[in-house]
């Protein structure tokens, strides 16, 4: 900065005519075309800001000459730019010292774009600096590698899942939310017993479900999705998913749709009347025709049976609603996980009835000792005190009383 005032000065005076060479300052007219010289700017980047977000930066502005100087900021530079600057007018400020101030930039009201402003620090009867204020506004944006997804025909009771990614390819870091968007009511005109029967889709729960359904994804990083549809009864499913990303308007969709078969079976005749029976009689016997009409196969069963108590003791069975565990073949045996499960549960309640009887028979034996250990006459108790017996002979008798 000295160098180019230095050079602005030796060629203003090669071009004066008059000049007080015994003066300590230059004339007026040198003064001024000095002010006007144009010296390099300062630049202090924000870089990448979300929308949304403020940014914070701390400058310090130090006089590096030999007198005070007086200054203040142009701020009618910034407006509507979003940078705003707590730097106001600074008097005399001596030789060697110090202000510090803040910048701030807020990206909430400013379009996705490059910020670039310049704003002026005026001298008093010296030459203007400049500090260039520069950000880059961006609006999170997310992207997944299908919008759309088509599940199977799948069987109530059991559950298809299927993975998406979610991709962050900007520079900043993205905060994500997913939910179901709320299908509005398509029935606008319909009679009282319908609406009545019909769900309000507020209170239908979606069959679809996203793990994880929120986090935060740091720049050029992706992250699986894992999507889980399980029908709840017999019929399609078409539902919409929003993803949200914090700071920003706009949001993805992601399509989602499936269909749910529900086992049925038919008997024929649907009830039987077996009539009076003798009673310590042969009985009787009635026959009863099972038919499946659906395109898959059917197993059914008694609730008395093995599997199913070995089902409800697996693990995990006993404290939530529903597991999850690979779909079994008709007619296939039980997972060996589920089977091991069942053997441990078994010999922990086996284990447990056993120490309980033990502990029941330990209570009943102290409790016979105890009794047993009642003192009788003349002999000692059971902390092996002598007991003293007292006899009460009639009078005259020739006994006394010990």
């Amino acid at each position: 900065m000295r160098m180019l005032i230095k050079k602005a000065a030796l060629e203003q005076q090669k071009r004066l005519t008059y000049h007080l060479p015994k003066s300590r300052f230059p004339n007026k007219q040198l003064r001024q075309s000095l002010v006007k010289v144009k010296l390099p700017e300062y630049i202090l980047d924000m870089g990448p800001v979300l929308k949304g977000f403020t940014e914070r930066s701390t400058l310090e502005i130090t006089n590096a000459g030999q007198i005070p100087v007086s200054f203040q900021a142009d701020l009618s530079a910034l407006q509507d730019t979003g940078f705003s600057v707590d730097l106001g007018l600074i008097k005399s400020l001596p030789p060697s010292h110090s202000v510090a101030f803040e910048v701030h930039f807020e990206s909430a009201h400013q379009p996705p774009r490059d910020v670039d402003v310049l704003l002026p620090i005026e001298v008093t009867n010296g030459p203007t600096s400049h500090i260039r204020l520069c950000a880059t506004v961006l609006a999170p944006s997310l992207e997944l590698s299908k919008n759309t997804l088509q599940f199977s025909d799948i069987l109530v009771g059991q559950c298809q899942v299927e993975t998406i990614r979610l991709y962050n390819r900007f520079q900043a870091p993205c905060k994500w939310s997913i939910k179901p968007v709320l299908k509005k009511d398509q029935h606008k005109y319909v009679t009282p017993a319908l609406r009545q029967k019909q769900r309000a889709p507020e209170d239908e729960p979606c069959p679809f479900e996203v793990m994880p359904s929120q986090g935060t994804l740091d720049p050029q990083r992706w992250q699986n999705l894992q999507i889980w549809f399980t029908p709840k009864e017999e019929r399609s499913y078409k539902n919409e998913l929003k993803l949200n990303m914090c700071g920003s308007s706009n949001h993805l969709k992601l399509h989602l749709s499936g269909r749910g078969l529900e086992p049925r079976l038919e008997f024929s005749p649907p009830a039987l009347n077996m009539g009076w029976v003798l009673v310590d009689s042969d009985g009787v016997e009635a026959t009863a025709v099972v038919k499946n009409p659906c395109s898959f196969p059917i197993e059914f069963y008694s609730l008395d049976f093995e599997e199913v108590k070995i089902l409800r003791m697996a693990l995990g069975s006993e404290n939530q609603k529903s597991f999850l565990m690979p779909p079994r073949a008709v007619g296939g045996t039980l997972l060996p996980k589920v089977l091991e499960d069942y053997g441990a549960q078994k010999r922990l309640k086996a284990e447990q009835a056993e120490l309980k009887t033990m502990a029941k028979a330990k209570v009943r034996a102290e409790a016979e000792a105890e009794d047993k250990g009642k003192a009788a006459p003349g002999q000692k108790n059971s902390e092996g005190l002598a007991v003293s017996v007292l006899t009460v002979v009639p009078a005259g008798s020739p006994f006394r009383t010990p």
